[in-house]
């Protein structure tokens, strides 16, 4: 029997930091919001060539997330 399993993941980032607040509280205090979409890509393979089976499988699942950064 022979098998192969891949699993990658990406993320994508869009995030704003808010430069107003940074300047009212001279450098302090600083913060982002946004959006994040992890991609979780899956490929799975199983090759059994004594009995002639071969069997795949692919999967991609976006995850949405939100992001929120505070720095002090």
């Amino acid at each position: 029997m022979q098998g192969r399993l891949n699993l990658n993941h990406y993320d994508l980032a869009f995030y704003y930091s808010l430069l107003f607040l940074k300047k009212v509280t001279l450098d302090v205090l600083n913060i982002e919001l946004g959006i994040n979409a992890r991609v979780i890509d899956f490929e799975g393979r199983v090759n059994q060539p004594t009995i002639g089976i071969s069997v795949s499988k692919q999967l991609t699942i976006p995850v949405p997330m939100a992001y929120l950064g505070i720095q002090v």
